[in-house]
């Protein structure tokens, strides 16, 4: 009998725990059909494949999505970065991403920020792209989807160029780089190098691109000063265009002291110094404290400015060409109802001011007074026509009251007596 009730317990585990493994099972499945990327990419965040339908009723700002820097991650974290330009208020934001070309899988749901940074597990090529959502009238209308961007993730290292020392100091400004060659993303073929370099580390700028096989490039500068240099490859592969690694960074100090000899040589033509843009200004219609138009008119300077870029409702927009007025329409239910407040930065080639702001407060503009309507005053002809009409009719009232008093008393004639 015991050994009874112990067979019959030994099956009911048994059975409890074939039915766990057909639960997993089926979960791991429907999980695979709706990311077949889930499983060699664990920790993904995905939510399954969407297809977020953008609106057509509202013009909702699209998403511009930056460039991701750089072009080739090591480490697979990836920072994505983007801008609007809108003035309805987005309440939030859809982060898409794909891998390998496969579907669109929505991997977050932001609010109120303009950066993120995803994770991404397996190495290859991935795409990612944002969907604003705003609120308009109580509903929620989609944009449209921003311009996808690309990063290959790669974990092992890429073959990086080697920047050979430079001779320092330099008396004549000519500046020799050497560097060796090397192989593309994936064992592709190198298409070229860039060049990068920045005077008296005054920011990082392109000095020249050399095609492919090209190892060397010579550098002409006029000013005494510290220079530095590194160098990327560039690859198109899969038809994307794509940087390896930066190499190592050399440095050379240049003081020209001319040629010092009597062979006619001329001394290297001078480079100009680096002019920033300075005595940056902004001001909203003229000066004005308050406004009952919600369209405002900015007028900018500064000096050697060549670009600007403004901040609206808190956010950056993308650089635009400099102009001393530009106008900006603004909503009544924007985020800074009713004190709307722009802030501009300018820039050129060689730097950026900081940002500076000016700010306006909105009023209602006051309703005009309807004129009540004044009655015209009846003319004379009309009142002595309205007189004539009551005296007609006072001499037939009165008629007939004499007709009725005169037959009602009026004396029988003698046949009507008998």
């Amino acid at each position: 009998m015991k050994a009874q009730v112990l067979e019959k317990e030994k099956r009911k585990k048994r059975n409890r725990l074939i039915g766990i493994v057909l639960v997993v099972s089926i979960i791991v499945l429907f999980v695979f059909s709706m990311n077949p990327f889930a499983i060699y990419e664990p920790g993904n965040g995905g939510t399954g494949i969407v297809d977020y339908v953008p609106s057509t009723e509202y013009g909702v700002g699209i998403p511009i999505l930056d460039e991701i820097s750089p072009e080739v991650d090591y480490d697979g974290n990836i920072n994505l970065k983007w801008s609007l330009e809108t003035a309805y208020t987005i309440t939030k934001f859809y982060i898409f991403k794909r891998f390998a070309s496969g579907s669109w899988i929505l991997i977050a749901v932001l609010e109120t920020t303009y950066s993120y940074k995803p994770k991404c597990y397996a190495e290859g090529i991935y795409g990612f792209r944002v969907m604003g959502v705003a609120t308009i009238n109580g509903e929620e209308h989609n944009s449209q989807y921003s311009s996808e961007q690309s990063v290959r993730v790669s974990y092992e290292a890429e073959s990086i160029p080697y920047l050979k020392a430079i001779e320092s100091p330099n008396n004549d400004g000519i500046i020799d780089l050497d560097w060796n060659d090397v192989a593309g993303p994936l064992g592709g073929s190198v298409s070229g190098y860039r060049i990068y370099g920045q005077f008296a580390f005054g920011g990082w700028r392109l000095v020249e691109e050399v095609s492919k096989g090209i190892t060397d490039y010579t550098n002409n500068v006029g000013t005494n000063g510290e220079y530095q240099y590194y160098v990327r490859s560039v690859t198109y592969y899969l038809g994307i265009e794509m940087e390896g690694g930066s190499s190592n960074v050399q440095s050379v100090v240049v003081n020209i002291n001319g040629d010092g000899d009597d062979n006619g040589d001329d001394d290297p033509d001078p480079v100009p110094d680096p002019v920033p843009p300075t005595n940056p200004t902004i001001s909203i219609n003229d000066g004005d404290a308050t406004t009952d138009s919600l369209t405002i008119t900015l007028t900018l300077s500064c000096d050697s400015a060549t670009k600007m870029q403004f901040e609206i409702y808190g956010n950056l927009l993308n650089f635009i060409a400099y102009s001393e007025t530009y106008e900006i329409e603004f909503l009544q239910e924007g985020l800074d109802y009713p004190n709307y407040k722009v802030g501009v930065i300018f820039g050129n080639d060689d730097g950026e001011t900081e940002i500076i702001y000016d700010e306006i407060t909105y009023e209602e503009p006051e309703e005009e007074e309807e004129e009540e309507e004044e009655e015209e005053p009846i003319s004379n002809g009309e009142e002595e026509t309205n007189y004539t009409l009551v005296y007609v009719l006072l001499a037939i009232l009165g008629g007939v009251i004499g007709v009725v008093v005169f037959v009602k008393y009026r004396k029988p004639k003698k046949s009507e007596r008998r």
